[in-house]
């Protein structure tokens, strides 16, 4: 089998493409080296690329400087034996132009330089891409130019053919920076002789026969051939890495049957057949393709960011801190602009960490990689419309290369990855047990995704690590992925309900795939989603049993929440607070009838076992649903020991006289977006945060004390909305204070005003309490016609606060309004 061998400029030029065919070093005769005219304008002898080029031609001058250097590889040229109009059998140069073009300039320096001669091979070197290129190459090869006196673009300049339109040539622009740069660094080492050394510079020519492909690929290689992106220094850096001593033979060997070390084949696979997956194909108005210098590169790095973010987060370790350096670097944020250049300089303090850490004897990242491309260079599309088919949108979007890459898309990219990576070898993706365990993979994803709650990178490498132990179970990819999985015992959140289910599909041993079946009716009930344990009994029996459950069930919900049937009187939701009877369950609970984006009822579903035993135990009471919830409403305690205070806010949430009024309040003030909780900082009570006006206590009974204040004393509300709201069906008031007031005259004729303000709590009691202000009147007059006592009084805007006084239950009204009598009577 014929493979390729090392060349040189040199050798490619004089004798063709070497090649070894059967142990023999052949060549394969071409009669030039031309760049065509699809590829653009030479890119490292440019102004903008000072660093690359610097970095290059240092390595370059420090293997010709070192007589013991060993070969400089520089990875491979790519290309097709063509013929044009003026070349016959030719070696068109699809990728590679900018070192080869680097080597020509290198060689036309020293030989001109410190031989005073062309050779004639270099005269094989030429561009197709403009006229004014192709004319350089011939000037300069063609006549001796003499560079010995001053830097060689301005002697080049000055010569009689060097017109204008050379100017104009972007390609000439930069052969000459580039030119000049090799010059100052000649003499910037004092060189000599170093044309003999020039055949350490090497490389790999491979043939575009080879591969199989056609003509799109000019296209796709070629736009990304402009400069050089992070990716390609990152490209350049796994080639040095898998060169290091260290690893041996291991990626210096041929690689399986294609006669290439991998390191070759590898980065060649990623310049060639695999580009396929990343490449964008967009047209113009004109319907020419639009092709971005940097984009190929920049999503390639992005994928390696991604497999490697996989792997760190596969092996993540949580520590005291709960972070890890490695998973900090990867999902630290970058400019939107970065193109991964800031991930880029991290190269030696990470990846290096990386590619030593996810690798052993029985494994190895750069192989893994190897058939991922592999598997998706044939399967994408397959893979991609699978995750596309999420029941619940999260994943509606997915795509390899996605740009809005979410959480959840994080989760979805590194399951399939795991997926992939755990194929065995010759393994087909599309056989069809394979298929099968996937989309029982996926099943379980989407699951997990929708009802995992996934706000930061944590929660998302829990399910990672936990997808990645499902995943690498024996049989998993290949038999049936649910299997494996009822040797598990996840204790909590959704895994632990897959376990279930997956262990009631084998409860005879067997996979019942009828449990499946209506496994998956059920999950896909727009509120459920996903989300079925709630009803679900292990050993229930027969999957018809689970299937008349779910037809019960599902007619208390609906893709709105808890059904229009019912939201009558609420029976549902105060059913469900009725089960949750101490406070350590309904502290800062949110407390909703609808299913809105953060799922607080279904999360409250889920959340409480004895809220799962409410819903299984109905099968078993031969009543009808509204019956049940209601003899639970009834019967509904708080759990012994609890504060007298919550038993209060309990009764009103649940079985109070105005509990049914309560909830249509709160359904009233209840937005989209905003939801009420249980609140209990100072008080037991209910609130929607940061609002200033949609708040209630529930654990006194102020609303009497409000309303004998109001008929018994004349006090007037400051704001009328509390009076309409006490004299409702709630028979309530909102708000944390409620400010009360009445007008009065004083002994002399002089009006003034009395006012009460229920606060929620002061530090002299334990309890809320009311302040009485005085307004009006002189202050000294107050505090003497009150006889008021220094520590006892304050003075406030505009009057004093001449008391505080507790309240509480009903009967702390005659207290209150005692002393309001005892105020009148003395001013």
């Amino acid at each position: 089998m014929k493979t390729s061998k090392l060349n040189t400029l040199e050798s490619l030029l004089s004798k063709g493409v070497c090649i070894e065919n059967e142990g023999k070093e052949e060549f394969i005769p071409i009669s030039m080296v031309f760049i065509p005219k699809i590829q653009r304008a030479y890119a490292q002898g440019r102004l903008s690329e000072n660093e690359v080029r610097s970095e290059f031609l240092d390595d370059i001058f420090a293997t010709l400087t070192d007589k013991d250097a060993a070969l400089m590889e520089l990875s491979f040229l790519f290309g097709s034996k063509q013929s044009t109009a003026d070349i016959h059998d030719g070696f068109e140069l699809l990728d590679g132009q900018q070192r080869a073009t680097t080597l020509f300039l290198l060689y036309w320096y020293m030989f001109t330089r410190e031989n005073k001669s062309i050779p004639d091979f270099l005269h094989k070197f030429t561009y197709e891409t403009r006229d004014t290129s192709r004319a350089f190459l011939d000037h300069i090869t063609t006549s001796l130019i003499d560079i010995d006196s001053e830097t060689p673009s301005r002697i080049i300049k000055g010569l009689k053919w060097f017109t204008d339109d050379y100017n104009c040539d972007p390609t000439i622009v930069a052969m000459l920076n580039m030119i000049d740069a090799i010059h100052l660094k000649y003499n910037a080492l004092h060189c000599t002789n170093l044309s003999p050394q020039l055949n350490k510079l090497c490389f790999y020519v491979l043939m575009l026969e080879q591969f199989d492909m056609n003509d799109e690929l000019y296209i796709k290689m070629n736009s990304r051939g402009l400069s050089l992106t992070a990716f390609e220094n990152f490209k350049a850096s796994i080639v040095k890495y898998m060169k290091e001593e260290k690893h041996g033979s291991k990626y210096t060997t041929n690689f399986e049957q294609t006669n290439q070390p991998f390191w070759l084949y590898f980065t060649t696979m990623i310049d060639a057949r695999w580009v396929d997956m990343l490449w964008r194909k967009e047209t113009d108005d004109t319907g020419l393709i639009k092709t971005d210098d940097k984009a190929i590169g920049y999503r390639y790095f992005r994928f390696f960011n991604r497999y490697f973010f996989s792997k760190a987060a596969e092996h993540f370790a949580y520590s005291s801190n709960n972070r890890d350096s490695i998973i900090d670097f990867f999902y630290a944020i970058t400019p939107q602009k970065d193109n991964g250049q800031t991930k880029l300089l991290s190269w030696k303090s990470c990846y290096i960490q990386l590619f030593d850490s996810y690798q052993d004897e029985n494994s190895d990242c750069f192989i893994e990689i190897t058939r991922i491309f592999e598997i998706l260079h044939i399967n994408q599309n397959l893979i991609e419309d699978s995750v596309k088919q999420d029941p619940y949108g999260n994943l509606k979007d997915f795509c390899i290369d996605t740009d809005n890459y979410t959480l959840h898309k994080r989760v979805a990219f590194s399951a399939v990855m795991m997926f992939l990576a755990a194929l065995p070898d010759r393994c087909s993706f599309t056989d069809a047990n394979v298929q099968t365990c996937f989309n029982q993979m996926l099943r379980v994803l989407f699951n997990v995704i929708e009802n995992t709650q996934i706000e930061d990178i944590l929660p998302a490498i829990g399910v990672i690590k936990n997808m990645s132990k499902l995943i690498s179970s024996e049989g998993a990819v290949t038999e049936n992925f649910y299997k494996p999985m009822t040797t598990f015992d996840f204790k909590t959140g959704q895994l632990a309900e897959e376990v279930l289910k997956a262990k009631e599909m084998f409860t005879s041993g067997k996979f019942d795939v009828s449990w499946e079946k209506v496994f998956i009716t059920a999950e896909q009930h727009s509120f459920f989603k996903g989300s079925i344990r709630f009803f679900f009994t292990p050993g229930i029996g027969s999957s018809s049993d689970f299937e008349n459950r779910f037809n019960v069930i599902k007619t208390l919900f609906d893709g709105q929440g808890i059904s229009s049937e019912y939201r009558k009187e609420h029976i549902l939701i105060r059913a469900i607070l009725a089960q949750i009877n101490d406070w350590n369950g309904l502290s800062d609970m949110y407390i909703t009838e609808n299913a809105e984006k953060n799922k607080f009822l279904k999360n409250t579903i889920r959340r409480f076992e004895r809220l799962r035993t409410m819903f299984c135990s109905y099968f078993d009471q031969g009543k009808d649903m509204k019956s049940y919830l209601q003899e639970l409403i009834d019967s509904a305690q708080p759990e012994q020991g609890q504060d007298e205070r919550f038993g209060m806010m309990f009764h009103r949430l649940v079985n109070d006289s105005r509990s049914i009024a309560l909830f249509d309040w709160i359904a009233e003030r209840e937005a989209a977006k905003d939801v009420f909780r249980i609140s209990a900082r100072y008080q037991f009570g209910i609130c929607i945060p940061y609002k200033r006006w949609d708040k209630m206590l529930l654990d006194t009974e102020r609303n009497v004390i409000i309303k004998k204040l109001y008929d018994q004393n004349e006090m007037l509300f400051e704001d009328e909305n509390e009076h309409k709201l006490l004299e409702s069906p709630v028979f309530d008031v909102w708000n944390w204070e409620i400010p009360m007031s009445k007008e009065l005259v004083d002994k002399h004729g002089s009006p003034y005003k009395l006012r009460v303000v229920f606060r929620l709590w002061e530090y002299e009691f334990p309890t809320r309490c009311i302040e009485i202000q005085v307004f009006g009147l002189n202050t000294d007059y107050i505090i003497q016609s009150l006889q008021l006592q220094e520590g006892n009084y304050t003075i406030i805007d505009g009057g004093v606060r001449v008391a505080v006084l507790p309240y509480y239950k009903a009967d702390t009204y005659q207290g209150i309004a005692d002393k309001l009598d005892e105020i009148e009577q003395k001013l």
